[in-house]
């Protein structure tokens, strides 16, 4: 069960983490950083 379950709730959370992260960086760096980071996450 936990086996079949897992990538369904990491798919769903991995969504809503990304999100809250996305979230985070806006508030939390200044207009200048973002692009950079964004550039350097991936």
């Amino acid at each position: 069960l936990k086996i079949l379950y897992l990538p369904i709730t990491f798919g769903v959370s991995e969504k809503r983490l990304r999100v809250q992260m996305l979230d985070k960086m806006r508030r939390d760096t200044p207009p200048g950083c973002i692009t950079a980071t964004r550039n350097n996450k991936f």
